[in-house]
């Protein structure tokens, strides 16, 4: 972390702002996978520990200790409790699921953060390559138009990581909706703070599609990247 943070403070402009929302995403879906596991072994816990409490009253019920005023009580209890069983299981292999894939798409975002800083540099060194062939007369034109078109794919390039991180950060915020009631309440805030990161994960990729997709020519390829951006971004609203 230190070391991707020396690099961010320096005058480097890369890694920048992609790779930066990229980490944020990595770290809200890193997050996430804490809050899923943390609440699945609870949940597991508690139903072990109410599974001894029925088989308990059932062994007294065996043994004629429970009284006849308490028996239906008791009957129903354990009803109740092999019925919400069931319910809980469901949940328990939901967040198992959910839990590993958030640390998935916590993986894929770290690769980002590298891919995201070297489309940038690629770019960079396309720019370079242009002045210096403008320079130097000698060069023909053909090489001139080469470098643009090698240019104009090299931005392609750079806005398509950021829309990867965006999209990421998007699928597992989807995931949440659906579970945000069912995690354990001491790591509520935890979630919260998962749910802001990838958040920021999704605006700050979309500011870097966005300067990216000014500069390509190809009105096809821009159209379908910002609908593409879009969709995602009405999760945010």
């Amino acid at each position: 972390m230190k070391d991707f943070l020396d690099k961010l403070a320096s005058d480097s402009p890369t890694p920048g702002g992609g790779s930066a929302s990229a980490a944020s995403g990595a770290m809200g879906a890193a997050l996430l996978s804490m809050v899923y596991s943390i609440s699945r072994k609870k949940i597991l816990k508690t139903l072990e520990k109410d599974r001894k409490e029925v088989l308990n009253i059932i062994k007294r019920e065996r043994e004629d200790k429970v009284q006849k005023g308490e028996r239906r009580n008791k009957v129903q209890e354990s009803k109740n409790f092999y019925e919400e069983e069931k319910t809980q299981k469901v949940l328990i292999k939901k967040l198992k699921k959910s839990a590993e894939e958030s640390k998935m798409v916590m993986n894929k975002l770290l690769l980002l953060v590298d891919e995201d800083a070297k489309a940038y540099e690629n770019v960079l060194r396309k720019l370079k390559k242009l002045k210096k062939v403008k320079i130097d007369d000698s060069k023909r034109e053909i090489d001139i138009s080469k470098t643009k078109k090698d240019i104009q794919e090299a931005y392609k390039n750079a806005a398509e990581v950021p829309i990867q991180t965006a999209g990421l950060c998007h699928k597992i915020l989807k995931i949440s909706k659906n579970l945000s009631e069912k995690v354990y309440s001491p790591v509520k805030s935890d979630f919260k703070i998962a749910i802001s990161l990838l958040e920021v994960g999704i605006e700050g990729a979309a500011l870097n599609v966005n300067l990216n997709l000014n500069e390509i020519d190809d009105k096809n390829f821009v159209d379908k990247k910002r609908k593409e951006l879009k969709k995602i971004l009405k999760y945010l609203d």
